[in-house]
């Protein structure tokens, strides 16, 4: 039996509406295939898909469409880096809104992990997200009806939640010291990452550790912009290659988890179920397993669609 902490517990009964309840998917997709992927998620009761890329494999002109068609929601990615791939990121999903205008849109992510892997500056990625914020309302070349969507689009960005509780990011929270818009942030909203498989937990104390990593991702944000929402872009348990279970954390060999598709039905019953029922919005990762991801190993391996979801 899962147990979910008290704290959470009021939080979870206290909680408003929904948020959106998604899952990613990648790949070089036609349209017709995202539309046949977005009715599949459909079909387990998932309403958004979170993409990584705009531009790649004209991902955002192909999935913007079959979205529209399949009345779901997209929480559309922009590459931050590098400079060259960033431009034309922002172009192609722009390009996207002018043509299809916004109504799909749950939001839109500037970067993803890019602060991890330390591949930008914070102040530069802060000014890329309110980049995209002040350009997006002046996109639209057409009469911008209520049938086309909102002109005001949540703009974040992506990142693991110990990027978010690393006082250096601040910026990208704050929009200090950026280019200030009238609201004076660069984020609207915080897009959190935890793995606790990646931080070795074992399965039965899996939730535990997620909560404790959305709480300080919250803690932290809350310190310096209160009450910005803080969604989750990916967590997720891996099914296969359990001889990877043992990693190394910058020393800190952990070999308790373990990947197996009953921890991941554990670990969805346990913090996906209790996602699914709050009003955190959601990107599970991953809608299916990616045999053809170059990292091999697990991170082939992180698709729900090897068991059967429930979250009554």
């Amino acid at each position: 039996m899962k147990v979910i902490p008290t704290a959470f517990l009021g939080l979870l009964f206290s909680l408003g509406s929904l948020g959106y309840r998604g899952v990613n998917i990648g790949g070089c997709l036609t349209q017709e295939e995202w539309l046949s992927q977005f009715n599949i998620i459909k079909s387990w009761g998932f309403d958004s898909v979170r993409l990584f890329s705009s531009a790649s494999c004209d991902t955002i002109m192909r999935a913007a469409p079959a979205a529209i068609q399949a009345n779901i929601t997209l929480l559309a990615g922009i590459w931050a880096v590098p400079d060259a791939t960033y431009a034309s990121e922002k172009a192609a999903f722009l390009n996207a809104v002018q043509t299809f205008g916004t109504s799909y849109l749950a939001g839109v992510s500037v970067g993803s992990e890019s602060l991890y892997r330390k591949e930008i500056d914070p102040n530069l990625l802060a000014s890329r997200v309110t980049d995209v914020k002040s350009t997006l309302p002046f996109q639209f070349e057409v009469d911008f009806s209520d049938s086309l969507g909102p002109a005001n689009v949540s703009v974040g960005c992506t990142d693991t939640w110990t990027s978010w509780v690393d006082p250096v990011n601040n910026a990208v929270i704050s929009g200090i010291p950026c280019v200030q818009l009238t609201d004076g942030l660069a984020s609207d909203m915080i897009i959190m990452n935890g793995f606790p498989y990646w931080q070795g937990s074992a399965i039965e104390g899996a939730n535990i550790t997620f909560y404790q990593s959305y709480t300080a991702t919250q803690n932290a944000v809350n310190a310096i912009s209160s009450g910005k929402p803080i969604w989750v872009g990916e967590t997720g348990w891996p099914t296969g290659n359990p001889q990877l279970a043992v990693i190394d954390l910058g020393g800190d060999v952990n070999g308790s988890a373990v990947p197996s598709t009953p921890n991941l039905q554990s670990y969805w019953s346990a913090t996906g179920c209790w996602l699914w029922n709050s009003n955190i919005s959601f990107w599970w990762y991953s809608a299916f397993d990616a045999p053809g991801d170059s990292r091999g190993g697990v991170e082939q391996h992180f698709g729900r669609n090897v068991y059967t979801l429930g979250s009554d």
